[in-house]
């Protein structure tokens, strides 16, 4: 039953309508996967002598166990994010003699199989291989593989119990976030004692205390075990039907609904669009990321307040454009589930695009009111650097977005998970974002030419502002593109 139901997994696979373009894109991330997997592992054999000869009096392993709780910790940040549940396309079983027990099995076992139960050991192995095995003995070595596996395993388990529970998901998710954030919050505040728990457990790893591993491994079998009456109640939670009886008891708008009613012209449109974002998974979830970009943006300026910040251009170009970046570049392929409702309506498409322009630039704009206050604790300078990036990001990547987007959008299945989803994505797409992303180079040249100080910067900031102004004209221009081809586009939209 097991291997008749991995058959079936791997035949839905090969027979969706975006296989090949997705196996392309997988090999593709697979490179990309494989070229840091191999950094990773040069840093582990590296490591060791590097902590030899800068830090002498500490043995390297021991180091490493003091942080063994950080970077566990940091996995299952990532985890929650990244890693995917078992997947629960089982209605086609329904009507089968088979036991709800054994696909419950067979989704808790297909889950172990996965890139983040195992990566860690590209790093572990080689520097454990450098420190404890010629030092100690091939026990202790064997003996602190398998706790890292534990320690993965335990992530793995608490990560597939939390996506399984149906009830109250996004509730836990945000519980789960606080408690790490306080966790690190103690870390940073009281880090010694971390520091020394963290020890403590890689030790007894090493030296192989049965009741350690015994601990470990009976906690594993009970989240598993949770997470498979989760996963067993969950094949009666139909996504659809859950979906639709929220929004039919949805009968008082939001307050910022009630908000976008207010907006003349642009409002109704605002609203279609936060309703489009919050009734999709997909998009809904990716929503649900964008405060991630917050953290990662005050890391980047504080790590480079005192050093020269140009050449983080293009990872700048990624994030300040806050969550309209990530959206655009798909730009029509949210509306193509209702787009002959669209087509058929007496809607003014150029209005609809501004509005689109307008909405996810108030978005970058807001991001930019929060960050702006840290941004000038950090180096006044950075608010002429954030400034600059915000409005040539939304002004110049945004136009090449949707001009782009007008040719490319494709259907796509907004209820589809968010990360690791390459229905949708096209060589031309990809090109674009490159295109977004290089187009800064001619910028620095130019600013290294001209005899201003932060002359990159200002080029930005005034390209940026040019774009602006004149956004009426090139919306007005991809609005007559658009109009060019709607017939293809219900044509795709219809046929896929």
């Amino acid at each position: 039953m097991f291997l008749k139901l991995l058959k079936h997994s791997f035949l839905a696979y090969r027979r969706s309508h975006f296989f090949e373009k997705s196996l392309y894109v997988k090999l593709l991330i697979g490179f990309v996967v494989f070229t840091l997997l191999f950094y990773i592992l040069t840093i582990g054999m590296a490591l060791p002598r590097i902590l030899y000869e800068n830090i002498p009096e500490q043995k390297p392993h021991n180091i490493i166990f003091s942080t063994l709780v950080f970077i566990m910790l940091a996995d299952l940040l990532t985890r929650s994010f990244v890693q995917k549940i078992p997947s629960k396309n089982i209605l086609p079983y329904f009507h089968l003699p088979i036991s709800k027990n054994r696909l419950a099995n067979f989704f808790i076992i297909k889950a172990w199989f996965n890139i983040f139960n195992f990566y860690l050991l590209v790093f572990f192995v080689p520097f454990f291989g450098f420190t404890i095995l010629p030092n100690y003995s091939l026990d202790a070595f064997i003996f602190t593989i398998t706790g890292i596996l534990l320690l993965s395993g335990l992530n793995h388990s608490l990560t597939i119990l939390l996506k399984s529970s149906q009830a109250n998901n996004y509730y836990l998710k945000l519980i789960l976030i606080l408690l790490i954030i306080l966790f690190a919050l103690t870390g940073w505040f009281y880090s010694e004692y971390f520091f020394r728990a963290s020890l403590w457990l890689g030790n007894s790893f090493m030296e192989g205390k049965i009741s350690t591993f015994v601990f470990f491994i009976i906690l594993i079998i009970f989240l598993q075990a949770k997470a498979k009456l989760n996963l067993k109640k969950g094949f009666y939670f139909l996504i659809e039907s859950g979906q639709g009886q929220k929004i039919l008891k949805k009968n008082k708008n939001t307050f910022i609904e009630r908000v976008f009613d207010k907006v003349p012209v642009y409002g109704k449109y605002w609203d279609i669009e936060w309703k489009l974002i919050n009734r999709n998974k997909r998009a809904k979830n990716n929503l649900y990321q964008w405060p991630l970009i917050f953290p990662v943006l005050v890391f980047i300026f504080w790590w480079y307040s005192e050093e020269n910040i140009i050449h983080m251009l293009a990872l700048l170009i990624l994030f300040v454009g806050s969550y309209g970046f990530f959206h655009l570049q798909y730009f029509l392929s949210w509306e193509s589930r209702f787009f002959d409702f669209l087509a058929s309506r007496k809607i003014c498409f150029y209005e609809f695009f501004r509005a689109k322009f307008y909405f996810y630039s108030l978005m970058a704009f807001i991001q930019c009111l929060i960050l702006l206050p840290i941004i000038i604790f950090i180096n006044p300078l950075f608010v002429l650097v954030y400034l600059s990036i915000m409005l040539y990001t939304t002004g110049v990547a945004f136009c090449i977005m949707m001009y782009t987007g007008v040719n490319n959008s494709t259907r796509i299945n907004p209820d589809a998970k968010a990360f690791f989803n390459f229905e949708g994505i096209s060589g031309n797409q990809f090109l674009m974002i490159l295109l977004v992303l290089f187009s800064i180079i001619p910028f620095i040249i130019i600013g290294h030419i001209i005899p201003l100080e932060n002359g990159t910067f200002w080029t930005l900031l005034i390209t940026g502002i040019i774009f602006w102004v004149l956004h009426p004209l090139w919306i007005k221009k991809i609005t007559n593109n658009f109009y060019k081809r709607r017939h293809i586009k219900l044509e795709t939209f219809r046929h896929n």
